[in-house]
Formats: C-alpha cells, sequence, structure tokens
C-alpha cells in the first residue's frame, strides 16, 4: 500500500505480476504491471513501458498510460484517460462511470486505430430481460 509520495516501490524483472494500491498520486515503475487508486479523492495514477492495468477510484483521476498495450478503468468520477501507444483498452463497468453532460463525463484524449472501449459489462437496455448489446452508430 502506498500513502504517501515518497513511496517507492521497486521490482525486480521475472519477479511475477505486481499490483500497487496507491491512496496517492502514483507512477508505477518497471516491471509492476498494476495500479489500482484507492479512497475517493482526485488522484493522477501513471504507467510504464509495459501491459499496464490502471484502475481509478471514485474521485476525478488522471490514468495515463504509456508504451504497452494497457487497460484503464477509471471508474466513477469525471476522468482524463490518456493511452499512450500500443493498443489499449478503456474498460466502462457501469453507466456511472463517466457522467452524461461535459461537466460529468470522461474524456480519453488520445483515442486511436487499435484501440477499445469495452462496453460488455453494462446492460444497454435495462428494460429488458437478459443483456442487451450496444449498437454502434457513427
Amino acid at each position: 500500500m502506498v500513502d504517501n509520495k515518497k513511496d517507492k516501490v521497486i521490482e525486480r524483472f521475472g519477479q511475477g505480476n505486481d499490483t500497487i494500491e496507491s491512496s496517492v498520486s502514483t507512477k508505477i515503475r518497471a516491471n509492476i504491471e498494476t495500479l489500482l487508486l484507492t479512497g475517493s479523492a482526485a488522484l493522477m495514477g501513471s504507467g510504464n513501458d509495459q501491459n499496464n492495468i490502471l484502475e481509478g477510484n471514485s474521485g476525478n483521476n488522471q490514468l495515463k498510460g504509456k508504451a504497452g498495450n494497457d487497460t484503464l478503468i477509471g471508474n466513477l468520477g469525471r476522468d482524463i484517460l490518456s493511452d499512450g501507444t500500443g493498443d489499449d483498452t478503456f474498460i466502462y463497468r457501469s453507466t456511472n462511470d463517466s457522467g452524461a453532460d461535459k461537466r460529468t463525463r470522461d474524456k480519453i484524449t488520445d483515442f486511436q486505430t487499435g484501440d477499445t472501449i469495452d462496453l460488455s459489462q453494462i446492460d444497454a437496455n435495462v428494460d429488458v430481460l437478459g443483456d442487451q448489446a450496444f449498437t454502434f452508430i457513427g
């Protein structure tokens, strides 16, 4: 658990998959794969050059992937999601994960060819029994 900006987590190459839980803004170092932001404060989480999973808390977070095929999960709050290079995935688990107007909705700053927005955990029509898929219009 990282709870101070001066905390440093160091992992050697080939030591398995590692997760940091942090209640402060954090940039993960090399060989660490996953960052989970905790609490409800507005925090910044930044990845490394590997395939990272960056998951925000319920606050207004800024998540920055770098190189690698990253997964960014903003969760609640008005989040800013930046993916860097690679084929990245932005996961939304609930309709509450992004607001309906520009004051509350998430912002993906650099969506590019190869990136994916994953809505598979959200039912497109809650008034109909079962799990309906979304239809892309555009």
